[in-house]
């Protein structure tokens, strides 16, 4: 086979070969010189090709799109905003321009680089800085300064409240104890880049040596120590009959959901008769709002260390906010006590799973599932149970209860 063209389509023919047999449910990595150039336009090439190609298609270039668009494919090297120097791998020896042609390629739907525009995640805050006294005095003062000034309307709802109260402590939080300096990142970033590159180099060393010495066991050993366990939620998941193997993105949070709505929403075993036979006592209606006392109490009684819910705030930015933060808490709780309404951020719970390391993976119930609770939600629960718990010991019901 002599004619350029025809290598050309026999190469991508073993290639599409290749990736076809590739199951669908394991990751898959493509790396290598194509002599392909993509050019830039990603919206006729959409999620195959990213914001941030460079040059012009050639004939080989929409050899490589074609293939990418049947096995659904996207060239990483496009995803990422980076100087000229860094991106592209060969200068034409006449023209002295430099090309893109040495790719990165996998699956679209292992890109998870993106986040959907306008959606911002909240920065984590670094609750150790207020093992500083002076970072956790600057802190409380600041909180004390701007709390008071929050704008609030006896008319505004709950929600409206919570939003206020919650948008001011979060950035001040964030001031204080928002992430590193970019100069000080930097540095730390570099480092680490060494570091990996060293490990890299080594690693890469030892699977070469497996490889040559034919232990095919050892090979595979280190090449999961690269790549690493797979992440949490991108592995396929069984049909609630165990039938059929899901491997879509949203088929395996369709099934998330059917799984965590069947285990806490089961139908009630309440023994109303036994209930019945209990001493009944008279419905206290005269409960008062909760005072700053029992607010307090209860920030104090939270643990610290904790995975945040989805207001972003930990535990220990309520505990190190000092009075004017307890104060609009409670007024806050207030509020709700009088309304009766809750907002609907402090009863929502981000969902995780947890494979309990026996089993079949693939099946829900073999996960054990986890509810990331706002904090604020958790003070005003702790409030109510605290006033229970001073209820029962005034000897209601009976030690045997």
């Amino acid at each position: 086979m002599t004619n350029p063209e025809d290598i050309k389509d026999k190469f991508y023919e073993e290639l599409d070969a290749l990736i076809a047999a590739v199951p669908q449910s394991e990751k898959l990595f493509i790396l290598g010189d194509f002599n392909a150039r993509v050019g830039t336009d990603h919206q006729t090439w959409e999620g195959i090709i990213g914001r941030h190609g460079t040059g012009k298609c050639n004939s080989n270039g929409l050899l490589l799109l074609k293939s990418c668009a049947t096995h659904d494919l996207t060239l990483t090297n496009t995803l990422f905003r980076l100087p000229t120097r860094n991106k592209t791998t060969w200068m034409h020896p006449r023209s002295r321009h430099w090309h893109l042609i040495d790719y990165v390629i996998t699956r679209k739907r292992d890109v998870q680089d993106r986040r959907p525009q306008g959606q911002k995640s909240a920065k984590r805050l670094i609750v150790s800085k207020l093992k500083n006294s002076n970072i956790a005095q600057k802190f409380a003062r600041d909180l004390d300064d701007r709390l008071p000034d929050t704008p609030q309307d006896e008319q505004d709802s709950t929600e409206e409240q919570w939003t206020a109260f919650r948008e001011v402590v979060y950035s001040t939080a964030l001031e204080h104890l928002g992430p590193t300096t970019r100069k000080h990142q930097d540095l730390v970033q570099k480092k680490l880049r060494e570091m990996q590159d060293t490990w890299y180099c080594k690693k890469a060393e030892e699977i070469q040596g497996y490889a040559d010495s034919h232990d095919t066991k050892r090979f595979y050993d280190a090449l999961k120590t690269v790549y690493g366990p797979r992440t949490t939620g991108s592995f396929p998941l069984l049909t609630a009959n165990g039938r059929q193997l899901l491997t879509e993105k949203k088929q395996i949070l369709d099934r998330w959901a059917e799984h965590f709505n069947q285990v806490l929403n089961r139908p009630t075993t309440i023994n109303n008769e036994a209930i019945a036979r209990l001493p009944q006592v008279e419905i206290n209606r005269d409960l008062d709002n909760p005072p700053t006392e029992e607010v307090r109490k209860a920030v104090k009684q939270l643990s610290c260390g904790k995975a945040l819910g989805p207001d972003a705030i930990p535990a220990e930015v309520y505990k190190a906010g000092g009075p004017a933060l307890m104060q609009k808490l409670t007024e806050l709780f207030q509020s709700m006590w009088s309304e009766g309404k809750v907002p609907q951020q402090l009863k929502d719970a981000t969902m995780v799973h947890i494979y309990k390391r026996k089993g079949n993976r693939q099946s829900c119930d073999n996960h054990r599932g986890i509810s990331l609770l706002s904090i604020a939600g958790k003070i005003f629960a702790r409030v109510l149970l605290n006033r229970l718990l001073q209820h029962l010991e005034q000897g209601h019901l009976p030690e045997s209860q």
